[in-house]
């Protein structure tokens, strides 16, 4: 009876030895993962100009933006210097300007509409009605609904995303004095 209680206790020792293992295996592969995602996307924002009323399209990301997202928070969990922190929270917030590919083709058609109404005044163009009609037609009430929803949607994603790179923010520091003790 006692050498099938000390039994039971070994295997159980054992199996939590072999998941606690396992569960530190599958970490490091998520973090390996997590970095080269991110290394990615910085190269994405590397290519980008850093104005800061540009928008792109969710299909000029290497992965999805969920998984990018994800890979960030994940990383601003570990322990980092100031400036790796910071630019971790920078791609976060900068991965909002990112848009669904509908989002930013409605952007893209009047953004080439109002670039021909450009063009046209560059060429020398002097007729106002013709350039106010063009001004005009560029620029629907469909398309300033769209365009005011995804700036309102931009708005509240980059509240959301400050909030929660607060919240990373403290749980990394929390995570770091608890390893300390």
């Amino acid at each position: 009876m006692i050498f099938g209680i000390i039994f039971m206790v070994q295997k159980q020792k054992r199996r939590k030895e072999r998941t606690s293992e396992r569960n530190r295996r599958d970490m490091a592969l998520k973090i390996e993962r997590a970095l080269h995602v991110v290394a990615e996307f910085g190269r994405i924002m590397e290519e980008r100009p850093s104005a800061s009323l540009c928008l792109y399209s969710e299909a000029d990301l290497p992965f999805p933006k969920e998984e990018i997202r994800e890979s960030i928070e994940l990383l601003m969990l570990g322990p980092l210097d100031s400036t790796r922190r910071n630019h971790l929270e920078v791609g976060n917030i900068f991965l909002n300007d990112f848009i669904s590919d509908e989002e930013y083709r409605a952007i893209k058609d009047q953004q080439d509409a109002l670039s021909g109404v450009m063009d046209l005044v560059r060429a020398g163009a002097r007729d106002g009605q013709k350039l106010a009609k063009l001004l005009v037609e560029s620029e629907t009430p469909a398309s300033k609904f769209v365009l005011k929803q995804i700036q309102e949607r931009i708005e509240r994603d980059n509240k959301m995303t400050l909030a929660r790179n607060r919240n990373l923010r403290a749980a990394a520091s929390s995570l770091v004095a608890n390893n300390n003790r």
